[in-house]
């Protein structure tokens, strides 16, 4: 009797013990795959991040090799869009591309904007885009510029249309 109670017990205790091991290997494989899926969603994260930013990249490129009418008709935007701001003084500054290849008719649509402004006989050292000096105040209209201005809008935008 005492054998067989001896028995039952050992049986009891190899049972909980297989209970308690199976239920730390069940926890373990549900950790296991928590991170392995938060680990997938970091990737998948890092692979629309980089995505984003070859977009990003490409839309830049595209804004620095506008054809010069493009590119007018951008500064113009800009200028206009600041037309309320200006003083009688204002210096134009385009990149040295640009000032070598303005048209009359920019020149012309630009003083229409506000008499005071000229555009400058310097080339700014920026790659597109313009930057307009009202005495000490700075309208930065490079393309870089307005690109870092707006960042989070452009990156949800592409976000929305990549992802959504």
């Amino acid at each position: 009797a005492i054998l067989v109670r001896k028995q039952e017990e050992a049986a009891q205790e190899v049972s909980e013990l297989l209970a308690a091991e199976k239920a730390a290997l069940d926890l373990l494989a549900a950790k296991s795959r928590s991170s392995a899926e938060s680990e997938s969603k970091k990737r998948l994260l890092e692979e629309r991040v980089a995505l984003i930013d070859e977009v990003l990249a490409i839309a830049r490129t595209r804004a620095m090799s506008l054809s010069p009418s493009e590119n007018e008709q951008m500064i113009e935007r800009f200028v206009r869009s600041h037309a309320s701001e200006l003083t009688d003084d204002c210096q134009l500054i385009l990149n040295a591309r640009d000032l070598s290849s303005i048209s009359d008719d920019f020149s012309k649509r630009i003083a229409r904007i506000s008499v005071g402004i000229r555009i400058s006989d310097r080339p700014g050292d920026f790659e597109a885009g313009c930057i307009l000096r009202c005495g000490p105040i700075e309208y930065n209209g490079t393309v870089d510029a307005i690109i870092y201005e707006h960042l989070d809008e452009i990156r949800d935008l592409i976000n929305r249309h990549l992802f959504s």
